[in-house]
């Protein structure tokens, strides 16, 4: 007999309020610290630099 596979529904999921409060309080000091190092700090020069030149290029 074939083995069924169980579907997963997320479409229905509704985090409340707290829920997402809580889980953006514990990304929050993790995402500060990359953006503040000099890795996260390069990478947010060079995206910035790729949104102006996407800019640049829609406005020709």
């Amino acid at each position: 007999m074939a083995e069924k596979k169980q579907e997963t529904v997320t479409h229905d999921f509704e985090p409340s309020k707290q829920d997402i409060q809580s889980f953006a309080r514990c990304l929050f000091p993790m995402i500060k610290a990359y953006y503040d190092s000099e890795e996260g700090q390069r990478e947010f020069a060079e995206w910035k630099a790729r949104q102006s030149q996407g800019a640049a290029q829609d406005k020709s």
